[in-house]
């Protein structure tokens, strides 16, 4: 270890430990005394140390007066005399890398009187922090010492500068600058799995970590969207061995994620999707909603497969991907029974439309009743049907409303006198949207197109249902 020249006495003038950068150690050169003939060198001797002993307690009193030596910073003492300041040197490297920060070393010669010293740093020569005081026992020769500095910026440089005192004086060691640690950082290109780590220090690793375990995973069943976190699916990982691994890593390392699953949380939560989404078997439906028909399809028994789901949530969850997963259901084929048929008539369009089992399977323009006798809104169903049939007028003649009496091939009553029936009279181009206003509107019943009409008489039996609704 290389050594550096020891460290001269603080001159007469003292500074304060923390009161900015040192000034010059070249000593004073005293100016020749002329004109007044020379001394003698025993002369001169004691004229010297009798201006030393004058002078060093009144400069120390004034030092003390007027500097401020900030926190944890101690005064110096004032030198007495016939005693040796300390010697200060510094191994190589003066300032190391410790668990706290930096660690400066050195070199003390007290000459045989025990030694405070202290550091003064900063970000420049002016320093403005000391360290703690550390005390070397009185002794013979050199005796190492170590200084712990916290407490500082990474990656920042600083100045700084050993001061060490004793009953013989204070001596400041010789300026060096550090260049304080900063956190160690994963190599960079780093991939845990699909998580980037490279370059990250500990603290952005763990987080990265963390927000893969918060991201969604996304799911869909049954045009229903909706997402849940990783970690609520099961997902763990162990943080600091996965952040070990990354740091030990080469440049460009592609690791394994090493993520694991919590079981019994995935099933929970499989099983809570299992009673948002599993129904019993249903059978078609189609119900009014206000005017309006609601159709429902027959939907046959519907179960989360457990066993599958899980499977497939797991590779998701090990792949890292954040693919949207369907749901994985077991399903049971409906029953076996009469298919429910109904047909439901939409006067905002003028349509009638013929459903299976609650699927559509016709849909034809219609034309229905007039503004002053409309097709009654309602929830209906097929009470008489007839063909040939002929309708006669209820209304008297003379009445705007009489008309003669009407054959028609297909006639079934699903109101009181409100029928679905062909029109032979009505063009086939008259059906449809704004009919109900045109010459061909009807009484009340629902005018069919002639081919149509043929069908649902043959298919339509008496007991089904028939829904009015605006739309």
């Amino acid at each position: 270890m290389t050594r550096l020249p020891l460290a001269r006495p603080a001159p007469a003038t003292n500074r304060g430990p923390c009161s900015g950068p040192a000034p010059s150690r070249e000593p004073r050169r005293r100016a020749s005394v002329a004109g007044r003939g020379a001394a003698s060198p025993a002369r001169l001797a004691a004229l010297a140390l009798l201006v030393a002993l004058t002078t060093a307690p009144l400069a120390h009193a004034a030092r003390a007066a007027t500097t401020s030596f900030g926190s944890g910073c101690p005064t110096p003492p004032a030198p007495s005399a016939g005693r040796k300041a300390p010697l200060v040197s510094y191994p190589t490297p003066a300032a190391t890398d410790s668990s706290v920060g930096v660690t400066v070393r050195a070199l003390l010669n007290g000459h045989g009187e025990p030694v405070t010293a202290y550091v003064r740093f900063g970000e420049s020569p002016g320093y403005g922090r000391c360290s703690s005081t550390v005390r070397v026992p009185a002794g013979s020769g050199r005796a190492p010492l170590s200084v712990d500095l916290s407490g500082l910026t990474p990656r920042a440089s600083y100045h700084f500068e050993l001061v060490a005192s004793s009953a013989g004086g204070t001596t400041y060691g010789e300026q060096e600058t550090f260049t304080a640690p900063g956190p160690p950082t994963v190599p960079a290109g780093v991939m845990v799995g699909p998580i980037s780590l490279g370059g990250a220090t500990k603290a952005a690793a763990l987080r990265r970590l963390e927000e893969f375990l918060a991201a969604p995973l996304r799911f869909t069943f049954e045009g229903v969207y909706w997402s849940a976190p990783r970690a609520t699916l099961g997902a763990e990982i162990n943080p600091a061995g996965t952040y070990a691994r990354a740091l030990a890593a080469r440049p460009g390392s592609h690791l394994p994620l090493e993520l694991t699953i919590n079981q019994q949380r995935l099933r929970s939560y499989l099983t809570k999707v299992n009673t948002r989404f599993a129904h019993p078997e249903q059978s078609a439906a189609i119900r009014l909603q206000r005017s309006y028909a609601v159709v429902e399809a027959t939907k046959p028994k519907v179960e989360v497969d457990l066993q599958r789901m899980t499977a497939a949530v797991s590779s998701a969850l090990n792949s890292g991907l954040s693919e949207r997963l369907g749901l994985v259901v077991e399903t049971a084929a409906p029953s076996h029974g009469s298919p429910a048929k109904a047909v439901v008539i939409r006067l905002g369009r003028q349509t009638l439309t013929a459903y299976l089992n609650g699927k559509p399977i016709l849909t034809t323009p219609v034309t229905t009743g007039r503004s002053a006798l409309p097709t009654p809104v309602g929830n209906y169903h097929v009470i008489f049907r007839a063909s040939p049939f002929v309708f006669h007028s209820p209304w008297p003649p003379g009445s705007p409303f009489w008309y003669p009496p009407t054959p028609v091939t297909w006639a079934m009553d699903f109101y009181g006198g409100d029928f679905l029936h062909d029109d032979p009279g009505e063009p086939s181009n008259a059906f449809g949207t704004g009919s109900e206003y045109g010459p061909y509107a009807s009484h009340g019943c629902v005018h069919v197109p002639h081919a149509v009409m043929s069908f649902l008489y043959r298919w339509l039996p008496i007991g089904s249902q028939v829904v009015v609704a605006e739309s």
